[in-house]
């Protein structure tokens, strides 16, 4: 049988447990609850090499008792214990005396409940309770993250070719790349963007379906992001020539379409659509 990890909060409370019992009247629970040896007995040693065999012969009904009380726990109880330990505290009245029973539902009628008093979870709590207690804190009081900033509207700024436009002007524009033709692609915000931001990139030829063109954007304070480079260096030195429709996907990342959008999305998608007319020759 493989033995259970050490705990140290069970550990904790059983050796309070025992220097409290080792003060009381000199009854067999509480011989046998001082005895250390139930400590090795709960971690799965065999009670003939502990010599309790005697004590067990000396009081029966003490030795059961006590065994069923330091039988080991599982971690789905240990877990329950502790979150009831802290919901006691945070009910407890504060004019009850120090050394007074924690308040508490009654235990069913014939169900035998171990003497923890507030003392003995207070030294626990007091050897383990700021790690147990920071790691409460951060699993139930954890908050998210706050949303980013809505994405303000972008215009796209094109330059080289045979056309420098923006905006409006942009409908019918069509810039013309030749070989070694430089093109810059310039997305602005018309306010500054906060948070992530990505950009997706395709171009769809007249009459054909849109192909995945990989952009890497400089990206500048603003969010301004910035796409520029010869014909050649862009990827596109081995297009067909032709007439494309290019398509630009800006917004926050985990929001951008995987395909190419055929038209803008709502106000609140978290990303927008541009588009603008090359013409490679």
């Amino acid at each position: 049988m493989s033995r259970p990890e050490p705990d140290p909060l069970l550990d904790a409370l059983g050796a309070a447990a025992r220097a409290e019992q080792a003060d009381a009247p000199d009854a067999a629970w509480d011989r046998l609850a001082a005895d250390p040896a139930w400590d090795r007995l709960a971690a799965d040693e065999p009670a003939a090499e502990l010599g309790l065999d005697g004590l067990a012969d000396a009081d029966p009904d003490a030795h059961a008792a006590a065994r069923e009380a330091f039988a080991p726990l599982p971690a789905e109880a240990r877990g329950r214990f502790l979150a009831a330990a802290l919901a006691a505290f945070d009910a407890a009245d504060p004019d009850v005396a120090a050394d007074g029973p924690v308040p508490g539902p009654r235990p069913p009628r014939g169900v035998q409940v171990l003497p923890f008093r507030r003392t003995l979870l207070g030294r626990a709590l007091t050897w383990g309770g700021p790690a147990l207690l920071a790691a409460a804190a951060l699993a139930v009081l954890w908050v998210p993250s706050p949303a980013p900033a809505p994405l303000p509207p972008y215009d796209l700024e094109v330059s080289g070719g045979a056309q420098a436009l923006r905006g409006p002007q942009a409908a019918t524009a069509v810039t013309r790349l030749g070989p070694g033709d430089a093109l810059a692609l310039t997305l602005v915000p018309d306010v500054a963007a906060e948070g992530p931001l990505q950009v997706r990139a395709w171009l769809a030829p007249d009459g054909g379906a849109p192909r995945p063109w990989p952009v890497t954007p400089e990206v500048g304070p603003t969010g301004a992001q910035r796409i520029q480079g010869s014909r050649e260096a862009l990827g596109l030195g081995d297009w067909p020539a032709g007439r494309y429709t290019l398509v630009i996907a800006v917004g926050r990342p985990e929001a951008l379409p995987a395909a190419a959008p055929a038209a803008a999305p709502p106000a609140d998608a978290g990303w927008q659509r541009l588009t603008w007319r090359l013409e490679l020759r």
